[in-house]
């Protein structure tokens, strides 16, 4: 089931070494590993995609350890003994 359209995707090594380099000339460890990679391995992604139609999609994304509350959440006190409704 296909979800996104996928427009455009490009990895960009060249484009993080120059922001780095037009401001950020004192992080000298990232600048001399960006230019050794050489964008082998690490670069900057980008993605642009668009939805398709009313496809019904999962309330959560893997891992399914980042969601923030369980479901369904039931309000407890932080401290014991404090029993705040408010």
């Amino acid at each position: 089931m296909r979800v996104l359209d996928l427009g455009c995707s490009r990895a960009a090594a060249s484009i993080w070494l120059a922001w780095h380099k037009s401001g950020f000339l004192d992080n000298e460890a990232e600048i001399r590993t960006l230019e050794a990679d050489r964008g082998e391995y690490v670069a900057y992604i980008r993605v642009v995609g668009c939805r398709q139609g009313e496809k019904k999609l999962q309330d959560y994304c893997w891992p399914d350890t980042m969601r923030s509350a369980p479901q369904p959440y039931t309000k407890k006190p932080l401290l014991r003994g404090h029993n705040d409704d408010s």
